[in-house]
């Protein structure tokens, strides 16, 4: 099973994209004051961070921490955003916590849905019918290459309610999952329909967790950097020119050798009325130990640029901290 999946993925990121959608709540410009939480901001470099991510023409959201430096730098950083396909990282939490609780089995052979069965971003829709998958090996498509399908999966395995109830358990105020992938929410009081959104901040703080150890369990956290370093089709990492890589969701979490830095991320992606959404939240480890957490969330008419200027500031995040 391990050696299937290893050689599904090796196929797989060569077509894979990240997709998904919602439709935020109300949302300013990027004209919101910063914010500070550490009296000397002597590692992030919050004045070539702010000039970047300002020639993004559109809105956006960034979140940059050295944690064990008690530094942050944040723009626009709390308010509700898209989440695109980021909703999958606390839908992973909530996974692997189920499965350390003893409700499920990670690695019990499950059939694919025929209604979990959707398009965007993945490979599961194009094959088989009959195809079955661990629950575990579901998560690493989820997070991988973004494979929309393998995430309806692993939400009826968890409950969509029941990963609400995880969210807010956490207090990640913005953060909300209203549908599964590609699917229509239910209607609300409004017209509207449910949808999942997100913030910099919320993820920031989950990425802080995750890389101290304490999102449910240093155990948790670690598979959840593990299944996490083997995404490829962010817009983060082509800005960190020495990842460590790695292909292999069981391989340990590593301290990286000199030159090198281990990198886990999720991103997103979609378009929607006001523009496209790309957006990419990732933690970086150096050599020595030190590690960093840097969010980018962004909706714009030319992507493209946009994903240009998410590489830089990734680049610009590693060059200070390296």
């Amino acid at each position: 099973m391990k050696r299937h999946l290893i050689l599904l993925l090796c196929a797989a990121l060569l077509i894979a994209s990240c997709a998904c959608g919602g439709k935020p709540a109300t949302d300013a410009g990027t004209s919101c004051e910063d914010r500070k939480e550490a009296s000397s901001m002597s590692l992030i470099p919050e004045e070539k961070l702010r000039a970047l991510c300002d020639k993004i023409d559109g809105r956006y959201e960034l979140y940059v921490s050295v944690p064990a430096e008690g530094e942050v730098f944040s723009v626009n950083a709390e308010k509700q955003f898209y989440s695109a396909s980021t909703i999958k990282v606390p839908i992973l939490a909530r996974l692997l916590q189920d499965a350390e609780e003893g409700r499920l089995d990670l690695d019990q052979p499950i059939p694919l849905s025929p209604e979990n069965r959707v398009g965007g971003s993945g490979v599961l829709v194009s094959l088989d019918p009959s195809v079955q998958l661990s629950l575990f090996d579901y998560a690493v498509l989820m997070m991988a290459i973004s494979d929309n399908s393998a995430t309806n999966q692993v939400i009826d395995a968890v409950g969509l309610d029941r990963t609400e109830e995880f969210i807010r358990a956490h207090d990640w105020p913005a953060t909300h999952i209203g549908r599964k992938m590609l699917q229509r929410g239910a209607e609300r009081h409004d017209g509207t329909r449910e949808q999942n959104y997100t913030s910099a901040a919320d993820l920031g703080h989950i990425l802080e967790a995750i890389a101290d150890g304490k999102l449910v369990s240093r155990q948790v956290s670690d598979t959840m950097m593990q299944i996490m370093a083997t995404q490829r089709n962010g817009r983060l990492r082509p800005g960190i020119p020495e990842c460590v890589d790695t292909i292999d969701p069981h391989r340990p979490v590593i301290q990286p050798p000199p030159g090198k830095v281990f990198f886990a991320a999720k991103g997103g992606s979609g378009t929607y009325p006001e523009g496209k959404v790309a957006n990419d939240a990732g933690i970086l480890i150096f050599p020595g130990g030190r590690r960093a957490v840097v969010v980018l969330l962004t909706i714009s008419a030319d992507v493209k640029a946009t994903e240009a200027i998410m590489r830089d500031v990734a680049h610009t995040v590693y060059e200070a901290l390296s």
